[in-house]
């Protein structure tokens, strides 16, 4: 019979919970910086990081090891994204994107899709393709389809007597 000692589970639970929520709360940090840098409400970056930290008080009250296993740092996603990752897409990312990720897209990666990607595309690619694929396809998967799979897919005529 194997025993399990509820109070090493805990200590064991909490520390799960600790790693967990440790790089929840570095990025919950770098959202509380950037709310303040911009003059954002502060108010659920603050909430979440300490629900996080009470995230472990929960422990003591588990009786089984399912209740403890039970046990996450995940946050309600909803309200998080809503009031924490939202406003920092908007007051963040999309400036970056829009003065430095679209120019560089548009000066660098278009032109080098258009001289070197386009021109391999056409002369290696295609030909690769029409040589040995195609014929691959034709030769080997074409039957293997017709022998195996369209008898398969094929519907079977119902007996006598059912509809």
């Amino acid at each position: 019979m194997i025993v399990i000692d509820i109070d090493k589970a805990k200590a064991i639970t909490k520390d799960r919970l600790r790693a967990e929520r440790t790089p929840l709360l570095a990025a919950l940090d770098v959202a509380f910086q950037r709310a303040l840098e911009s003059g954002s409400d502060t108010a659920a970056i603050v909430a979440e990081k300490q629900r996080l930290r009470d995230v472990t008080s929960q422990v003591d009250a588990c009786t089984t090891t399912d209740e403890l296993r039970a046990l996450s740092c995940a946050a309600p996603v909803e309200p998080v994204v809503e009031e924490v990752v939202e406003p920092v897409v908007e007051e963040v990312v999309e400036p970056v994107v829009e003065e430095v990720v679209e120019p560089v897209v548009e000066e660098v990666v278009e032109p080098v899709v258009e001289e070197v990607a386009e021109p391999v595309i056409e002369e290696v690619v295609e030909p690769v393709v029409e040589e040995v694929a195609e014929p691959v396809v034709e030769e080997v998967v074409e039957p293997v389809v017709e022998e195996v799979a369209e008898p398969v897919v094929e519907p079977t005529p119902a007996p006598e007597g059912e509809a």
